[in-house]
């Protein structure tokens, strides 16, 4: 079997071979599960040959040894899998794997997390890795009226929909932040912190993420896009004004009992952090 090197310049390089719609599978060790993502959204640096960077849905970028990569597939169809690794959607792992190797293979190809493995082998994890301390970001579900009915602001990164946010400064107040997320993302500059300081949290993801969200309201203003100085383009790919009805159709779970606090709110209903 040919290495994932190889796979992938033959998919840059030949031109009949590279026509269609690519997408690996690599081994989120914080997540314990196998996370599919679209090639093109790799960024591949030809002079490294021992890892890639991908952005995960909080917009924080990772560095992914190759040798993390499970699986690759073509139009849905799986074209390569790491010659250890079960075929995609088989449960056991081939004949001679050690038993705890049996163990990771059956988690990874059912698609469960480390929550579902047996408990000594959590506590085993646990005292390797430590306990890791919840991360803290602020952001904001901005709001504007048209046409008599609120519209909240989404931006796009990809494929995931979230609210202006990103990670407190040392030092910086919790809502100044979220402020100051909505500024740089978004270029709107005014806005009108009607509710205070009420906010929501999201329950911990992704390692123990947590993001707090305010709720405010743009009363003008154009959205604009700007680069980012860290990256060197706009961290978002689009942004919409949209219903709520619109958003928890378009957020991921985590975001959802934050929209529904955030419609209560607008409605003028209870806003208890």
């Amino acid at each position: 079997m040919i290495t994932i090197n190889t796979l992938l310049n033959r998919i840059r390089w030949d031109p009949e071979f590279g026509r269609g719609d690519f997408a690996i599978g690599y081994y989120d060790r914080v997540e314990r599960r196998i996370v599919t993502v679209p090639l093109r959204e790799l960024s591949i640096h030809p002079a490294d040959r021992f890892a890639f960077d991908v952005l995960d849905e909080n917009l924080e970028s990772h560095h992914v040894p190759y040798h993390r990569v499970r699986r690759v597939f073509k139009d849905g169809k799986l074209i390569w899998h790491r010659k250890d690794e079960p075929r995609f959607g088989a449960t056991e792992a081939p004949p001679g794997v050690a038993a705890e190797a049996r163990e990771r293979f059956a988690q990874e190809g059912a698609g469960t997390r480390a929550s579902g493995s047996p408990p000594a082998r959590r506590a085993r994890i646990g005292r390797k890795r430590g306990v890791k301390r919840a991360t803290l970001s602020a952001g904001m579900v901005v709001l504007r009226r048209f046409g008599g009915a609120w519209r909240c602001l989404m931006l796009r990164a990809y494929r995931n929909w979230d609210f202006p946010k990103g990670e407190i400064e040392a030092g910086e107040d919790p809502l100044a932040a979220a402020q100051r997320e909505v500024r740089e993302e978004t270029s709107l500059a005014t806005l009108d912190l009607r509710w205070g300081e009420a906010h929501r949290e999201t329950e911990p993801y992704r390692g123990g993420k947590i993001a707090r969200y305010y709720l405010a309201e743009s009363p003008q203003g154009d959205v604009a896009l700007p680069p980012s100085p860290e990256l060197g383009r706009p961290e978002h790919h689009e942004y919409r004004w949209v219903s709520f009805a619109e958003a928890r159709a378009l957020a991921p779970p985590r975001l959802q009992p934050v929209i529904a606090w955030a419609k209560t709110l607008a409605a003028g209903g209870a806003g208890a952090a």
